[in-house]
């Protein structure tokens, strides 16, 4: 098995690392000299081909990746915060028909008893106590029911609670007179000690009133009651119970017409809403940041009364947080920049090997050329292949074999250059060329020296056996 060794791992491209190998780096500096050579190393092979191909191809699929999954989530948060707004102003609107139907059903509820002979006839409030316990325990939402005589005292109430008592000042009298009164949510004052509270809250009530009148219309009293504010939670908790499982997380909040928060979460009861109400009701469906600094996707809906009940004017709204809402979104998107993560460093990897493929013979061209400027006696190959790779292979045999004849031109016409023609010695021209060249290379500590030597006796030579025969003798005494 063949293990492949970077090209810039050769001693021969790496002067650092081949000092390394031989062991001559410098105790005092060889560790810098290491590094150096390792970060060129490294430096030289990101800038291989190989590499850049491998990182283009792993940008290209990450960058495609977050774009697909950037569409793909707005394009679902978008359906989710329409689908999901839809289902929360609908839930909105059964609480808030819910409401106005219970309520509506009992004021018709005491708009029956109130016709009833036993209220009626202020002498029978026995007769009236008893009816009053009856509807009382039919109907545990009534927290108080009270009959009043014509002047405001009570006369029969459920356990004769506040009988006797004078409430003529109170709005429950004073506006149940002439008319069907309907009283907004509000705390208990004088029933506050005087029904039980096992929850020790502050209790609330909504006021329900109508005038009762004898067998010629004259005002006999009125019929006053309140109905306990638990009865909003029990409609709001049996609504939330099966809309939680495709709403997780879903809230109700109930706003009276002043923009206070009568029902929804603890912290909110009592406290002004902190939106802008009417923009609620108007987008709903809408994306809403809280007073608390959180995002909640809301549906509004604004009580209209049913019948002869015209309503409260309260407002509920159903909202989810934007985390839960588009959980579902968020989740494909995560889980699409999760995979084009993975799949970039994967086709990075392909795009790595796939490049190795094809600057292989590249390579093979290049490591031949290389070791040919080394001084080696190689020459580049022939490949075949692709037709560039091919046609690159043959361009470069032929430039290396005109370079290798030209220079083999130079060498000679260098050799005429530099040595005597007849005897073939190094000339003056040889030796100031020598001496340059050793000059410009001369560094502290090296010394070099000259040699000279002075043949005499060459003329006798010359004037005996000819000019041609002491040329000879010459070359000799080389």
């Amino acid at each position: 098995m063949g293990v492949a060794i970077s090209p810039y791992l050769h001693p021969s491209r790496n002067p650092v690392f081949s000092r390394y190998l031989c062991g001559t780096l410098p105790k005092d500096g060889g560790f810098s000299d290491l590094r150096h050579g390792v970060n060129a190393m490294i430096l030289a092979s990101l800038h291989s081909l190989r590499a850049q191909v491998a990182i283009v191809v792993a940008i290209l699929v990450l960058v495609l990746s977050c774009i697909f999954g950037s569409v793909i989530g707005e394009s679902s948060i978008s359906s989710l915060k329409e689908q999901t707004g839809l289902q929360l102003t609908e839930s909105a609107y059964l609480m808030v028909d819910r409401l106005d139907f219970d309520m509506s059903a009992r004021a018709k509820e005491l708009a029956v008893l109130s016709d009833l002979e036993a209220l009626r006839d202020p002498a029978r409030a026995g007769q009236a106590r008893r009816l009053l316990n009856s509807l009382s325990h039919n109907f545990p939402s009534y927290s108080w029911i009270g009959l009043t005589d014509a002047h405001g005292t009570v006369v029969a109430a459920t356990d004769s609670v506040l009988e006797g008592v004078d409430i003529s000042k109170r709005p429950v009298f004073a506006n149940g007179v002439d008319k069907v009164f309907v009283g907004d949510v509000h705390e208990a004052v004088l029933l506050a000690k005087l029904l039980p509270n096992p929850s020790g809250e502050a209790m609330k009530f909504v006021d329900i009133s109508m005038p009762v009148r004898d067998e010629n219309g004259r005002l006999a009293g009125v019929l006053a009651t309140h109905l306990s504010w638990k009865w909003a939670y029990e409609v709001g908790r049996t609504l939330l119970e099966p809309l939680q499982r495709r709403l997780p997380s879903l809230e109700f909040l109930v706003i009276g017409e002043d923009g206070t928060v009568l029902l929804g979460p603890r912290q909110l009861i009592g406290q002004p809403l902190g939106l802008q109400l009417p923009r609620v009701v108007s987008k709903s469906g809408s994306v809403e940041t809280w007073p608390d600094g959180i995002q909640y996707l809301t549906g509004a809906a604004k009580s209209v009364g049913i019948g002869d009940y015209a309503g409260l004017g309260w407002t509920v709204i159903a909202r989810q947080p934007v985390t839960v809402a588009f959980a579902e979104a968020l989740k494909v998107r995560s889980e699409i920049f999760a995979w084009g993560s993975a799949l970039s460093i994967a086709f990075a990897i392909i795009g790595w090997f796939a490049a190795g493929m094809i600057t292989q013979p590249v390579n093979k061209i290049a490591d031949a050329a290389a070791r040919l400027s080394e001084g080696a006696n190689v020459s580049i190959p022939l490949l075949h292949g692709s037709r560039e790779v091919e046609t690159l292979s043959v361009a470069i045999r032929h430039l290396v074999d005109s370079l290798t004849s030209k220079r083999s031109q130079l060498a000679m016409v260098e050799g005429i250059a530099y040595r005597d023609v007849v005897t073939g010695l190094p000339n003056r021209a040889a030796l100031e060329k020598y001496v340059e060249a050793v000059r410009s290379e001369w560094r502290e500590g090296l010394s070099y020296g000259v040699l000279c030597l002075d043949l005499d006796g060459f003329k006798p030579v010359n004037d005996r056996f000819g000019h041609a025969t002491g040329m000879r003798c010459f070359s000799k005494s080389e």
